[in-house]
């Protein structure tokens, strides 16, 4: 943790003071990996620190933390750059993410961890399960290519089919972003009072019904205000994974190593989505585009819900 805020934190002052589009390209690199090694290291710290009656609404909250950051980021981005300019936008987060590194070394009473196995015993879970892993996997990276298909496109279809602003196109993301940052707490605590494969299944069905649905609607405020509600359907389709992630492989002191995988495949669908959907939207068009991949959606949310059937306290 301390060394990926660090880094995070190094990398915005290159970002600040970079004359070089090279520069900034390893930059980006270098965040991204900052980013893995806080996010990761993170989510394993909350799951070792709390145990299995709370774990689903603590990670329900950590995941409501970061739609929070989603939320107020850009906004905040944008009041700086206006305000100050280009460099104190980059310098401040910069000096932000070093406080929050250094944070980390007061620490002292950091969870205990089990005795770390092999990487071939860590794994074995994985193997042990492999219809249960093939569906979790379909889920994570169909969950993400949503959000890597309606982030750049979703935008151009507003416009084009209503003449949507920028204001109005941000303020329909930005009602998704509370959405989901109201809802995840709420998902993991019910994962700790009823299991996730209800809510896993419920959460992609539903959110096949959303995609579609805000491409079919007449009007601009019927289709923004469907597209929101991805906020929450997501939210019950993602957020379980987490904690029935530590609770179906992590034996043996493998949170580490579970969660890394979880933001190997969440970061992979986030690349396949934008690329995948520009090929289908020039090719087709965007609303058959997202049609499709609401049957994506709602294939992973059975494939889950049949995967999960025979484990039990699932």
């Amino acid at each position: 943790m301390i060394v990926g805020m660090l880094s995070l934190a190094v990398t915005n002052v290159v970002f600040a003071i970079s004359g070089s589009v090279h520069v900034l390209v390893l930059a980006r690199l270098l965040q991204g990996m900052s980013g893995a090694a806080t996010w990761s290291a993170g989510l394993a710290m909350v799951a070792d620190t709390f145990g299995p009656d709370e774990r689903g609404g603590r990670l329900g909250l950590t995941m409501s933390a970061m739609s929070v950051g989603a939320f107020f980021g850009p906004a905040a981005g944008g009041i700086l750059y206006d305000s100050l300019g280009y460099t104190p936008t980059f310098v401040i987060p910069s000096a932000l993410a070093c406080a929050i590194g250094l944070l980390f070394i007061m620490v002292n009473d950091p969870p205990r961890r089990a005795r770390p196995l092999p990487l071939k015993e860590r794994l074995m879970p994985f193997f042990n399960m492999p219809a249960t892993s093939f569906a979790i996997t379909l889920a994570v990276l169909a969950g993400a290519a949503t959000y890597g298909l309606l982030e750049p496109y979703m935008p151009l279809y507003m416009y084009d089919a209503f003449a949507a602003t920028p204001t109005m196109v941000g303020l329909a993301f930005g009602a998704m972003s509370l959405l989901s940052v109201i809802s995840q707490p709420l998902v993991g605590r019910l994962y700790d009072l009823r299991g996730g494969r209800p809510l896993i299944a419920a959460g992609f069905l539903c959110s096949a019904l959303v995609i579609a649905g805000a491409v079919l609607m007449p009007s601009l405020f019927l289709a923004a205000s469907v597209f929101s509600l991805l906020g929450i359907t997501m939210g019950f389709a993602l957020t379980p994974m987490l904690p029935l992630l530590s609770d179906l492989f992590s034996d043996g002191g493998s949170r580490g190593l579970v969660y890394g995988v979880y933001n190997s495949l969440f970061s992979l669908g986030l690349a396949i989505g934008p690329l995948a959907g520009g090929l289908l939207v020039a090719g087709f068009s965007f609303r058959l585009t997202v049609m499709g991949h609401a049957i994506l959606l709602a294939a992973a949310g059975v494939g889950a819900y049949l995967a999960l059937g025979k484990l039990k306290g699932i």
